[in-house]
């Protein structure tokens, strides 16, 4: 049988091959089409089409991998400017975290990581995610240990930011949100499990120190509210 050379591929001679190749060149030439689209895509576009393609998705190992992705341009992507960043996260963190609406653990992980990001880089956002983030703390949301585990370490963030705010009367932050927010991890301390429970203390400990202010001796600590060390926490 005779054959043909092509570009570099060798082909017989007859219709259904030569349609082959061609569907081969032809996913090439998409591909590359693909990559230069892409290039021409801005920053928020990009994150418009992965959060599209993350919602229509009914794999949740896919919609993780278009989070992800979000992720790196929102916060780890040197090459974006910092007020656009701060423009991108002040549009797109609640459809971000809107994901903990989803009944999958690790999505709902990823969300609680994104906020504990946000209360330590962005703090300025963290208020549009409160509300969500005590959802996810609540031990009536069908939180499994993970998940527990995970808000309990955030929360410390998540606390001390709002605080933080209150305080400095940043923002809209309120009693109520510490308050709900103080009560739905405290609710833990009755955990079956001593990881948890313990987790739970450290929680505990670190909303104690924050109505606590440091003397000019690094080593004493003082309380700057009478009793706060012994009153309950409610």
């Amino acid at each position: 049988t005779n054959t043909t050379s092509f570009d570099g591929y060798y082909f017989k001679s007859n219709n259904k091959d030569f349609l082959v190749h061609n569907q081969i060149h032809s996913k090439m030439m998409l591909d590359d089409d693909a990559q230069f689209a892409d290039s021409e895509l801005t920053t928020r576009d990009k994150v418009v089409r992965l959060l599209n393609q993350a919602n229509a998705s009914s794999d949740y190992g896919t919609t993780l991998k278009n989070l992800k992705e979000i992720e790196e341009l929102l916060l780890k992507r040197t090459d974006v400017d910092e007020d656009e960043r701060s423009s991108l996260l002040y549009e797109f963190t609640e459809s971000i975290v809107e994901f903990h609406l989803k009944p999958n653990v690790n999505v709902k992980c990823f969300v609680v990581s994104f906020i504990e990001t946000l209360a330590k880089c962005y703090p300025e956002q963290i208020l549009k995610v409160i509300d969500s983030f005590i959802i996810l703390s609540s031990s009536n949301s069908g939180s499994n240990e993970k998940l527990i585990k995970k808000t309990l370490q955030t929360g410390i963030f998540v606390y001390r930011r709002t605080l933080n705010l209150l305080c400095t009367q940043s923002g809209k932050a309120s009693d109520e949100d510490l308050k709900k927010l103080r009560e739905t991890l405290l609710g833990h301390m009755t955990s079956e499990k001593d990881v948890v429970r313990n987790l739970t203390v450290k929680f505990k400990e670190s909303v104690i120190l924050c109505y606590s202010e440091v003397t000019t001796d690094a080593n004493t600590v003082k309380t700057s509210a009478k009793n706060a060390r012994t009153s309950e926490l409610g």
